[in-house]
């Protein structure tokens, strides 16, 4: 198998194409807090810019165990526009 159609093939198991982002599994109405592939999906953005945003301190996010995860609070602050908490807020 040559390497176009291992690329093809992974992309017909995964329903995938290169370049696009896909959850792991679909977003909990009641959840607290997102992963950040989850987050991008719901600001409309790419992981990498929603990682910037972290890095930049715009966007809050905390560690669990490996996880980062940014609190559903913190991304509604966001889209409102007010400021989200910040660690010496907590």
């Amino acid at each position: 198998m040559d390497r176009y159609s291992q690329t093809e093939a992974a992309t017909k198991a995964h329903g995938t194409r290169r370049g696009q982002q896909v959850a792991r599994r679909p977003l909990a109405p009641g959840a607290l807090a997102f992963r950040v592939p989850e987050a991008a999906m719901m600001f409309g953005l790419s992981r990498s810019k929603v990682w910037a945003m972290i890095a930049a301190g715009d966007l809050p996010a905390r560690k669990i165990g490996a996880a980062t995860v940014i609190l559903r609070q913190d991304i509604e602050s966001y889209l409102a526009g007010t400021a989200p908490r910040t660690k010496s807020a907590q």
